[in-house]
């Protein structure tokens, strides 16, 4: 693999690190499920990116956010905060499905404060499958595991679409590749590059169209990393267009050359360096009010 498959072939959207680390947004969680449509919404950040999870047995969607994006954006492609207004701007949306959609009989929620991990897990038939989510400061991506269990094994198709004007790109090395621009003028609009890329056995992961298909694994993980033309922060400063492309692939080559196990345990100690609660590991938003409490 090389940084150029990377660059011409990933993909995912960026996130809003509007919100700090993980916190629930639809009230107590339940212990089991028992229906295929039962959801339960949570978002979670790094300070810059950041997703909305609706997650249901069968099918999860990150609403990905990215910071730097805000105020380039149209008040009707703006997430709504609690009093109504605009607060944050979906970039992409990673849809990740099951290939057999039936009902599963079991299904838990967890949302764990002290470590800024959101958890859930299903079961359908003999197999147990897990999903595991965070928002990753030190290394600025979202990771998202998925483990199966018993007497099956993963199958599920990955995709991403956008609210905004974007093409989406599959590679058969599994990764999905997002460029776009917010609405305006060629002066007025600010373009993104978001990559997602799935580490599974090769032999597991297809491109089928616009979308990643995983079979036949027991476990994979997919990354996603967001970079947009609005950060300053980026050699040459906001609206050089070159490097938000090089940075977005730069973020995703550094997926390749660690494991799960390895961002986990760095996203771990900074929590346990600074804390994971929305006061400490989460600073107060800089762009756009944040969302109430519930």
């Amino acid at each position: 693999m090389t940084i150029k498959t990377i660059v011409t072939a990933a993909a995912m959207a960026a996130a809003t690190a509007i919100y700090g680390g993980a916190h629930a947004m639809a009230g107590p969680q339940p212990q089991g499920c028992r229906s295929r449509d039962a959801s339960r919404q949570v978002v979670i950040g790094n300070g810059r990116l950041g997703a909305t999870i609706t997650a249901r047995p069968g099918i999860v969607t990150l609403a990905v956010t990215d910071a730097t994006l805000a105020g380039g954006i149209s008040k009707a492609d703006s997430l709504p905060s609690a009093a109504g207004e605009p607060s944050a701007t979906t970039v992409a949306t990673l849809t990740i499905a099951d290939c057999d959609s039936g009902n599963a009989s079991v299904c838990e929620w967890q949302l764990s404060m002290a470590d800024g991990i959101c958890r859930d897990g299903y079961t359908k038939g003999g197999m147990r499958v897990e999903r595991e989510y965070f928002a990753s400061r030190p290394d600025s991506l979202i990771a998202i595991h998925l483990r199966a269990s018993g007497s099956g094994t993963l199958c599920c198709t990955v995709s991403l679409s956008s609210p905004l004007a974007a093409r989406v790109k599959a590679s058969s090395g599994g990764q999905l590749t997002m460029t776009g621009r917010t609405a305006g003028t060629a002066s007025e609009a600010k373009r993104f590059c978001v990559i997602a890329r799935t580490d599974a056995p090769s032999r597991g992961v297809g491109a089928r169209g616009n979308a990643i298909s995983i079979s036949g694994c027991a476990e994979a993980t997919i990354y996603m990393v967001c970079r947009t033309s609005a950060d300053a922060s980026l050699p040459g400063g906001a609206g050089n267009a070159a490097p938000y492309l090089e940075r977005a692939a730069d973020d995703a080559w550094h997926t390749v050359n660690y494991s799960y196990s390895d961002f986990r345990a760095r996203h771990l100690a900074a929590c346990r360096a600074t804390g994971c609660d929305e006061e400490k590991h989460n600073p107060a938003p800089t762009v756009g009010p944040q969302p109430a409490r519930q």
